[in-house]
C-alpha cells in the first residue's frame, strides 16, 4: 500500500510529491528513536511487573499466615511501592507513545504542506479540486500503512523484550541430575549402591559463591553407603546439612567432584516393574507436602463437599460486557471534569483533521468557480435547472471519455498550465493557515492522549489497590474454594490488561467512531440523496458486527477462562518440581502442560480467523459506501462545486478501513473489559469483619491474664457443610499448657481457627480475658495473640527481614529477642 500510494501520488502530482517523500525518509530516524525508547520502557515495565507479581504471589501463598498476624494492610503498603515503580515505567511508555502518536499524526500534514507548497510556490501549478483531493485521498491511503509501521515497530520492540527475557532463561545452566545419576546405581565392582564416593556438592553452578564473596554452602567429602532394605536415619542440628545431603542424593545438588549413586536418572516410562509390581527406582516424601492439583482438607472431611461448591467459576460470564463493568473504570479513571475535558479536547482534535480538509477544499476552490467548475469537466449535461435534472445517455458516454482522458493524462505528458487562464490566490495565506491547523492537530493529539493516558494510570492504581484490598480481607473459605493459579491470573494478566490495552484501544475505537460519523455527515451534506443508501449499508454493517462481536467475545473470553488451569498446573509443577523429578515423572507434566497450552492457545487461533472474516466483508461493504458516494455526486452535478465533490469522495475512500478498524477495536475493548469484569468479580467476594471496631476496642495491655473460655461454641467450614464444633464448652486458665489431642478431621485444627475467627461462630461465644472476641474488631484480636503456623514458612529477603517484616525494631533488639527465645 506504502508503494502504490506513493506511485499513484507521483502520477498525479509529478515532482511535487518527492517532499513528502523526503519527510517520509527523514522521520524513519525519529521512528527508530520512538521504538528504542518503547524498548527501554517496555523493559522496565516487565522488571517492575515481575518484582510486583512475585511479591503477590508470595502474599497469597502465605495468606494465611498474614491473615493470623493482621499483616495485610503492611503487606498491602509492600505491594503498593511496588505497584507505584511499575506504574512509574508505564507512565514514561504512555509519554513515549503519545509523543509517537503525535508525530504520526503531524506525518500525513507535513506531506499536504510540503506537497502543496512545492506543487503551487515552485512549480507555479494550479490547485485544482481533482488534484488537490485526488492528492489527500492518496495522502489518507498513504496514512494507514505509515500508522501500522508505527504500530509495528512498537509491537516488535515488545516481542523482542520478550524473546530476549526468554532467551535468557533458556541459556540458564540446566540440571546434572540424569549425568550424575546415571541410569542405574551399580558401581564399578558391579554392586547396587545407594550413597556418594569421595563425592562433593554446592547449591547453584560450580563457581557460586555467598554474598560476601565466600565460597557458598557445600557438602565436602562424602563416602557413605546406605543400608540397602534397611532403615537409614540423618540426624544433626538444625543447618547441618541433612536436607541437602538428601537433595545431593536425588541429583538437585550441583556435584563438582566423586560419584552417587541412586537408581533415578530414567524416566518412569521407561521402567518396568517386577512381577511383583515393585520398580527398582526411588520414592520421595517432601519435607512440605505436595499434592499437584490440591484439594482443601475440609473439602476431603465431608461427604456433600464436592456436591456444593461456591468457587469462583470463571465461566460464569457470559454475553455482553454489563454497563456496571464499564462505570467501574470509567469512575475510576477521573469525575464529571476529568470527562468534561476528554470530550472537549477529543471533540476539538478530530474536528481539526476536518478543518483542515474544508480549508483545502476552500483554496482549491479559488482556482474555479460554478459553472467553470464543470465546463473543465465536461461531462455533456442535456439538461439541468433548479427542479429536476435529466442526464441523457450521452451524458455516460461523456464520462467515460472523460475517465479514458484522464487515463491518458496520467500516463502521457503533463498538461501545460502556462498556457491556461489561472486566477492570481494568494497561495501564502492558505499554506500558513494549512500549517497552523495541522500543528494545532497535533498538539492536541498529544494533548488527548496523555489526559487519557492519565486517568488510565488513575484507574489502574485504584483497581489494583481495590482488588489487593478485597482479596486480602476475603473470609478463609474464599481461599480454600478458589486455586492460586486462578487468583494470579487477575493479578497478571488481566491488570495487564487494564493497564497496557484499555485505554490505548478505547481512544482507537473513539476516533474511528468519530471519523465514522464525519464522514457519514460529510457525505450527507454535499449529497443528501447519499442517506438513501447509507440506512441499508448501516443495517449490513449492524448485522456483520453484531455476529462478529458475539463470536470473538466469547472466544477471548474462552482463552482467559482456559488460562487459569494452565497458571495452576504450571504453578503447582513448579513448587512440586522436586517431587515430580524424584519419581521421574517429568515427561507426564510436560504433556499435561503442552495439552493445558492447545487448550488456551485454540480460541486465539479462531479469534484470529474471526478478524480475517470481518476484514473481507468491511472491505466489501467499505466499497459500496465509495461506490455510492460516487453516484450521488455524479447525479448531482452543477449543483455541488468540485470542492465538495473531492471531499466527499475522499472521505468516502477512507471510511472501510474506519468501519473495519471501529468493529475490531470495539471488539478489543470488550475484551478488554472482560478484565475488568473479571476483576470486578474478586472485588465482590464475601468480606471479613471489620479490622477495627471503633464502639468496642479492648484494653491497651490486653490480654493481661491468658485466660480462655469457649461457651456453647458451634461453627462451620460453609453454610452447606456439616459443622466441625458443636456446643464446645471448656475454659483455659491463665498460665495454663494445654494439648488437644485427637484423630485427624476431630477439629484440633477448627479450635484454633476458631480462636483468630477464621471462622466465625454460628452459636455461643469464644472469651479472652473475659472480652468476647466476637465484639472486637479483627486487627485488635488478631494482633495481640500469636500462633506458630504448622508449616514454616520464609518470605523471600534476609533473616532479619524475616524476624522483622516491616523494620519495626532495631538490630540490637532483634538480636535480644533470639538470644533469649
Amino acid at each position: 500500500m506504502l508503494f502504490v500510494s506513493i506511485a499513484l501520488l507521483w502520477q498525479v502530482m509529478g515532482l511535487s510529491a518527492i517532499p513528502g517523500l523526503v519527510v517520509m525518509a527523514l522521520l524513519l530516524p525519529i521512528n527508530i528513536s520512538l521504538a528504542k525508547g518503547f524498548n527501554y520502557t517496555q523493559k522496565k515495565i516487565m522488571a517492575a511487573t515481575d518484582k510486583r507479581i512475585h511479591t503477590t504471589n508470595e502474599i497469597l501463598q502465605n495468606i494465611r499466615i498474614i491473615k493470623y498476624f493482621a499483616w495485610e494492610g503492611r503487606f498491602g503498603d509492600i505491594v503498593d511501592e511496588k505497584r507505584r515503580v511499575e506504574l512509574k515505567a508505564l507512565r514514561n511508555r504512555y509519554i513515549v507513545w503519545a509523543l509517537a502518536v503525535a508525530i504520526w499524526n503531524t506525518v500525513p500534514i507535513l506531506i499536504t504542506f510540503f506537497s502543496f507548497l512545492m506543487y503551487t510556490k515552485i512549480e507555479r501549478k494550479p490547485l485544482y479540486p481533482s488534484i488537490a483531493f485526488t492528492a489527500i485521498s492518496l495522502f489518507l491511503l498513504l496514512r494507514i500503512p505509515l500508522d501500522q509501521l508505527g504500530d509495528m515497530l512498537a509491537h516488535v520492540q515488545e516481542a523482542k523484550v520478550s524473546v530476549d527475557r526468554v532467551e535468557e532463561f533458556l541459556m540458564e545452566d540446566e540440571t546434572e541430575k540424569y549425568q550424575q545419576l546415571g541410569q542405574d546405581n551399580v558401581d564399578e565392582e558391579g554392586r547396587k549402591v545407594i550413597g556418594f564416593r569421595d563425592a562433593a556438592f554446592i547449591w547453584g553452578s560450580k563457581n557460586a559463591v555467598a554474598a560476601d564473596g565466600s565460597l557458598a554452602f557445600r557438602l565436602m567429602d562424602l563416602n557413605i553407603d546406605f543400608k540397602i532394605g534397611k532403615l537409614n536415619i540423618i540426624g544433626g542440628p538444625t543447618g547441618s546439612g541433612k536436607t541437602s545431603m538428601l537433595m545431593a542424593l536425588l541429583g538437585e545438588m550441583t556435584l563438582t567432584k566423586g560419584k552417587v549413586y541412586l537408581p533415578g536418572g530414567r524416566s518412569r516410562e521407561d521402567v518396568h516393574p517386577s512381577p511383583t509390581g515393585l520398580a527398582d527406582t526411588c520414592a520421595y516424601v517432601a519435607q512440605t507436602a505436595w499434592l499437584g492439583m490440591r484439594v482443601p482438607m475440609e473439602m476431603l472431611r465431608q461427604k456433600k463437599s464436592t456436591q456444593k461448591q461456591d468457587a469462583m467459576r470463571e465461566d460464569k460470564a457470559t454475553g455482553a460486557v454489563k454497563w456496571p463493568v464499564m462505570k467501574l473504570y470509567l469512575s475510576a479513571m477521573g469525575r464529571w471534569w476529568f470527562w468534561a475535558v476528554a470530550v472537549v479536547v477529543f471533540t476539538t482534535q478530530q474536528l481539526s483533521g476536518v478543518a483542515s480538509n474544508i480549508w483545502i477544499k476552500e483554496w482549491a476552490n479559488q482556482y474555479v468557480s460554478g459553472i467553470e467548475a464543470v465546463s473543465r469537466i465536461q461531462f455533456g449535461l442535456v439538461s439541468q435547472n433548479a427542479i429536476s435534472v435529466s442526464i441523457s445517455r450521452s451524458h455516460f458516454t461523456s464520462i467515460a471519455q472523460y475517465a479514458k482522458d484522464t487515463a491518458v493524462s496520467m500516463f502521457g505528458p503533463s498538461p501545460d498550465y502556462s498556457t491556461m487562464d489561472v486566477p492570481e490566490v494568494n497561495v501564502d495565506y492558505y499554506l500558513i493557515i494549512l500549517a497552523l491547523i495541522g500543528l494545532a492537530g497535533a498538539f492536541l493529539a498529544l494533548v488527548r492522549d496523555l489526559w487519557l493516558f492519565f486517568g488510565s494510570l488513575t484507574a489502574s492504581w485504584k483497581l489494583h489497590k481495590q482488588l489487593m484490598t478485597a482479596v486480602s480481607r476475603a473470609k478463609f473459605k474464599f481461599f480454600d474454594v478458589t486455586p492460586l493459579g486462578q487468583l494470579m491470573n487477575r493479578f497478571s494478566k488481566d491488570l495487564e490488561a487494564v493497564d497496557q490495552e484499555v485505554a490505548g484501544v478505547a481512544i482507537g475505537v473513539m476516533t474511528c467512531a468519530m471519523g465514522i460519523a464525519i464522514t457519514v455527515v460529510l457525505i450527507a451534506a454535499i449529497t443528501p440523496g447519499f442517506l438513501v443508501a447509507a440506512v441499508f449499508i448501516t443495517a449490513l454493517f449492524v448485522f456483520v458486527a453484531m455476529f462478529y462481536l458475539r463470536a470473538s467475545r466469547d472466544l477471548k473470553r474462552l482463552e482467559s477462562v482456559n488460562r487459569s488451569p494452565l497458571f495452576q498446573q504450571f504453578g503447582e509443577t513448579l513448587s512440586g518440581v522436586t517431587t515430580i523429578r524424584a519419581y521421574g515423572d517429568e515427561r507426564r507434566f510436560i504433556r499435561d502442560n503442552l495439552a493445558r497450552i492447545n487448550k488456551q492457545s485454540r480460541p486465539f487461533i479462531f479469534l484470529w480467523g474471526a478478524n480475517r472474516w470481518l476484514s473481507f466483508r468491511t472491505d466489501v461493504l467499505g466499497d459500496l459506501v465509495a461506490f455510492f458516494a460516487g453516484v450521488f455526486v455524479i447525479i448531482s452535478i452543477g449543483k455541488i462545486d468540485p470542492g465538495s465533490a473531492g471531499l466527499s469522495l475522499s472521505y468516502a475512500i477512507g471510511f472501510s478501513e474506519n468501519i473495519l478498524w471501529l468493529i475490531r477495536l470495539y471488539a478489543m475493548n470488550e475484551q478488554n473489559m472482560n478484565s475488568v469484569e473479571r476483576v470486578k468479580e474478586y472485588l465482590d467476594v464475601e468480606q471479613e469483619s471489620a479490622a477495627i471496631n471503633e464502639q468496642n476496642r479492648p484494653p491497651m495491655n490486653w490480654p493481661s491474664h491468658g485466660s480462655v473460655e469457649f461457651i456453647g461454641y458451634s461453627t462451620r467450614y460453609r453454610k452447606e457443610l456439616e459443622p466441625v464444633l458443636k456446643d464446645v464448652t471448656f475454659k483455659i486458665e491463665p498460665r495454663q499448657k494445654v494439648g488437644i489431642v485427637g484423630r485427624t478431621g476431630a477439629g484440633k485444627s477448627s479450635l484454633t481457627l476458631a480462636i483468630f475467627r477464621a471462622l466465625e461462630a454460628e452459636a455461643g461465644k469464644i472469651l479472652i480475658d473475659d472480652v468476647d472476641i466476637g465484639m472486637i474488631g479483627l486487627q485488635d484480636l488478631r494482633q495481640a495473640i500469636t500462633i506458630v503456623p504448622q508449616d514454616p514458612t520464609l518470605f523471600t529477603g534476609t533473616i532479619r527481614s524475616n524476624l522483622d517484616p516491616f523494620d519495626l525494631y532495631t538490630d540490637d533488639e532483634i538480636f535480644t529477642g533470639v538470644t533469649t527465645s
